[in-house]
């Protein structure tokens, strides 16, 4: 996938593609994701394993996710993250490996930690709601209408949505606006996605959307964000 600062990522598995959303999702804190980093050279691993008395796997370990964090003061720093599932840490072989790992960045003073991504403590409504954004981040991927149609649809969406008495059910103003538009079903509720995966809208994100339910849309930034957009849309 493409992300939103346009950095490409690859997955090995399901949970890593939700760990990778989480952290694509805030790219103001988030800089760099870098994906199965390896940990070179191969000869510094294979002494920490003899150190260890464990066995090194064949190949060069790698960790899932190698981040670049920014603090608020504007300095960055590196944090190294693996993810798995409660089944693998079951495995020897995967707690030999993570064990390695962890003495590597260790040795590097880059903090590591663990992401166990079918764990209650995982974010699951987040990444579910990433993703259903994230699907239409890019308009020209979501849309086959002219700029100035999405934005005009766009400016609506928004001004029922501050006419309406808060809560609001998005679904029926996305319904309504496909009528008035003449749009094919599904057409303003693919921009209203493009709307929150591109942050000109928000909702709480701890809370796993329902489009059919009544919610909460912060529609504050839409202004500011749409004209940075403005850019994109045209050359969409």
């Amino acid at each position: 996938m493409t992300g939103w600062n346009g950095q490409e990522h690859h997955w090995l598995s399901f949970g890593e593609r939700k760990t990778c959303l989480c952290y694509a999702w805030r790219p103001d804190r988030v800089v760099q994701i870098l994906g199965q980093y390896p940990i070179l050279p191969r000869e510094e691993t294979v002494r920490i394993a003899q150190m260890m008395r464990t066995k090194h796997p064949p190949g060069v370990i790698t960790v899932d996710f190698m981040l670049k964090i920014r603090r608020p003061n504007g300095e960055t720093y590196y944090v190294a993250r693996d993810v798995k599932e409660m089944k693998e840490l079951a495995k020897r072989s995967v707690l030999e490996k993570l064990s390695i790992a962890l003495v590597a960045m260790e040795l590097r003073r880059i903090e590591w930690g663990l992401v166990v991504s079918d764990s209650k403590d995982f974010p699951e409504a987040e990444w579910e709601n990433v993703d259903w954004a994230f699907k239409a981040h890019e308009v020209k991927v979501a849309l086959a209408l002219q700029p100035d149609r999405v934005w005009e649809i766009a400016k609506k969406l928004t001004a029922d949505i501050a006419a309406a008495k808060p809560p609001v059910i998005l679904r029926n103003i996305c319904s309504s606006s496909d009528r008035e538009f003449e749009l094919g079903p599904g057409t303003s509720m693919k921009i209203a996605r493009f709307l929150v995966a591109n942050k000109a809208w928000s909702f709480d994100m701890s809370r796993l959307i329902c489009t059919s339910k009544p919610m909460e849309i912060n529609i504050e930034k839409f202004e500011a964000t749409m004209e940075l957009l403005w850019g994109r849309l045209r050359s969409a």
